[in-house]
């Protein structure tokens, strides 16, 4: 008889903690960090260098690029802008104006990017114009973006184009702010 008291009491015990689990309230799910949202991403104001038209000195230029979690949507944001030329009429571009860009990519903290132009193109005009069109895309792009410390430029997929007479662009350019 105490042998069906003690199992009594098993089942009973049994029952009552099935019942508690059955009426708890479910666990709390774990933690699951939210994604950002759009609106955390914020623009970036960025500098862009030009040539000051009467100087032709670098000249620097504020403008704004767009909200992107993806540095390299920013960057191509950035030498679009570039490309597009300045905003204020006391500036003047570096770059052609048939320069498109192609491709960007980063190997390492080198940023690569190739440029499009026209076969017949001409040639930049001496290597004042050369070193101008080659650190303004350097040093707008270093500035704005510290992990990348050079900038690597090809000319339809060649480091030698007929763009530049005097510069090479065998090897990566690292900026230089006067």
């Amino acid at each position: 008889m105490a042998h069906l008291r003690r199992i009594g009491f098993w089942v009973a015990l049994a029952c009552a903690a099935a019942c508690h689990r059955a009426s708890a309230p479910p666990p709390a799910p774990a933690a699951v960090p939210a994604p950002e949202p759009a609106s955390a991403v914020r623009a970036k104001t960025v500098t862009l260098f030009f040539i000051h038209a009467e100087s032709g000195d670098p000249a620097p230029a504020l403008s704004t690029l767009n909200a992107s979690a993806d540095p390299m949507v920013q960057i191509r944001d950035l030498v679009g802008q570039l490309l597009r030329g300045p905003r204020d009429s006391a500036l003047v571009s570096p770059l052609p104006q048939e320069l498109t860009l192609k491709a960007l990519y980063l190997l390492g903290s080198t940023l690569v990017l190739d440029f499009g132009l026209p076969a017949d193109a001409p040639a930049l005009e001496g290597s004042r114009n050369e070193q101008a069109f080659v650190y303004a895309v350097t040093n707008t792009v270093c500035l704005n973006f510290s992990d990348i410390k050079n900038v690597r430029i090809l000319i339809n997929d060649t480091d030698e184009s007929p763009l530049l007479t005097h510069l090479s662009l065998k090897q990566p350019f690292t900026p230089q702010l006067q």
